[in-house]
């Protein structure tokens, strides 16, 4: 019995170290790929590359990249841009690894700092920018409107090519160019949840939940553009 015990705890042991061999094996290999996926998991802001300079030397050209997650930056340099920004991306997971529930609760205060609330239902069951920085033109209000049948134009054609909240919250994002991320973050016991974020001033970010990952996203979007109905009074 306490041979079988035994051999069980070492079976658990070579398992995990066998995940963690993978994991750094992933870090190493794709280090942008690999911060992204930790960025879902921590529920922390996607990372920002910028590209400050490019200094040339006698036979070659040296980049450097700095990635910024809200507070926090790394930077990385290479023969290449894509060398640079590995770099700073590996530099970055670490970095992000190590934070506790209390950094990421940070992050989110800063990138929320300046903020007043505005609709305290919204922000009861989702991390919602208190306020936002938004401006839609006159076409992104009137498929925000035919979405919620809000005295919107009696358009059946736009009314069939918006009848989900995913279609109508693509199609605003184009015409604003509002950069949309969604990436599944769990999918387990016929349950599926998405982590989506939308590029606004704050940036948006929440998750939804549903039996697939349509469902997921569905309910997700619904949030947002109820969340901009309410921002724009409409």
């Amino acid at each position: 019995m306490a041979g079988q015990q035994h051999g069980s705890e070492s079976a658990l042991v070579d398992c995990a170290d066998n995940v963690s061999s993978k994991s750094k094996i992933s870090l190493e290999l794709n280090p942008v790929g690999s911060l992204q996926e930790l960025c879902m998991v921590r529920h922390c802001p996607y990372p920002v590359y910028s590209f400050p300079d490019e200094n040339l030397k006698k036979h070659q050209v040296e980049f450097r990249v700095v990635c910024s997650i809200s507070i926090y930056e790394s930077s990385g340099s290479g023969i290449s841009k894509q060398a640079a920004k590995k770099q700073a991306a590996y530099l970055m997971y670490k970095q992000i690894e190590k934070l506790t529930s209390e950094d990421i609760k940070l992050i989110w205060d800063n990138e929320y700092k300046d903020e007043t609330p505005s609709d305290p239902n919204l922000l009861l069951y989702h991390e919602l920018p208190c306020s936002l920085k938004l401006f839609l033109s006159h076409e992104s209000r009137t498929y925000l409107k035919i979405f919620f049948n809000s005295d919107a134009p009696k358009i059946p054609r736009l009314q069939k090519k918006y009848s989900t909240a995913s279609d109508a919250l693509n199609s605003i994002l184009e015409i604003e160019d509002i950069t949309l991320k969604s990436d599944i973050v769990s999918c387990n016991s016929g349950k599926v949840e998405v982590l989506m974020q939308v590029n606004t001033i704050p940036r948006i970010v929440i998750s939804g939940s549903g039996e697939n990952e349509s469902d997921a996203r569905e309910s997700a979007a619904r949030v947002i553009l109820s969340y901009f109905k309410s921002v724009l009074n409409i």
